[in-house]
């Protein structure tokens, strides 16, 4: 079962804890560790299934620990992104990030995200029959880019 909440809430967690403390101080061997850590739990949960995805089968043991460790494992990375940014410490990262140019797109995108799912309801909802996913690029120029054009032409 795929669920959300333990990335929400941990979200929550530390939205609170940013508002709470306005200023922490950090060792430097703890932010680069944390550095190392984080970035390195995302690449895990992002290429953790290479081999599988590559025609190499995994027994069930690694399947379940990846579906179980993947997502947590990518929040508490984006999670360290966020906090060490927030405190300065995110370096050439920071900076890349701190640019005005993502303040319109972060919007636009905002926006698009939250009208996405009616727009997807409505135009997988516009099937007369039963719907035969063929092949990827069927789902792709279908499915994707049509909800993608929509939803940002609505926000």
């Amino acid at each position: 079962m795929w669920i959300r909440c333990q990335v929400n809430i941990m979200g929550i967690i530390v939205g609170w804890i940013l508002q709470r403390h306005k200023r922490i101080k950090i060792h430097p061997i703890i932010n680069i560790g944390g550095w190392i850590l984080g970035l390195s739990m995302m690449l895990a949960s992002l290429f953790g299934l290479f081999h599988y995805f590559n025609g190499h089968q995994l027994l069930l043991f690694w399947m379940a620990t990846y579906s179980f460790l993947s997502k947590p494992a990518w929040e508490l990375g984006l999670t360290w992104l966020i906090v060490s940014c927030y405190y300065g410490y995110g370096g050439p990262i920071n900076q890349f990030m701190s640019w005005n140019i993502w303040v319109p797109l972060g919007r636009l995108s905002y926006c698009a995200y939250l009208v996405h799912l009616p727009i997807a309801i409505y135009i997988f909802g516009l099937e007369q029959n039963e719907i035969y996913f063929s092949s990827i690029w069927q789902i792709i120029s279908n499915y994707f880019f049509t909800t993608l054009f929509a939803a940002f032409s609505f926000a």
